[in-house]
């Protein structure tokens, strides 16, 4: 989605849907990431990750999928600053 500029995120979204948890976001089922709001969300995870890490590190990430190697940091710490993220930018 943020590669081909899909929908901005939007701050009703926030009234709209709850945040992802962990547990859903990081589901290999596309149903669980999409009843979660992940596909609404996706665009902001990204661009999180551009804007603290460089889009350099987000290609790597895609490449090798490993969050110890690209940020020094769990998968899941990762999906912590992200929520705050959000919580912080478009509150």
């Amino acid at each position: 989605m943020y590669l081909s500029n899909g929908e901005p995120f939007y701050k009703a979204y926030l009234e709209a849907f709850a945040l992802p948890t962990y547990d859903d976001t990081a589901s290999n089922n596309p149903l669980t990431f999409s009843n979660c709001g992940g596909y609404t969300f996706a665009h902001t995870y990204i661009e999180y990750l551009d804007r603290t890490y460089g889009w350099d590190t987000v290609l790597k990430l895609v490449e090798t999928e490993n969050y110890e190697a690209c940020f020094d940091k769990s998968k899941k710490m990762i999906y912590e600053e992200w929520i705050h993220y959000i919580e912080n930018y478009y509150q």
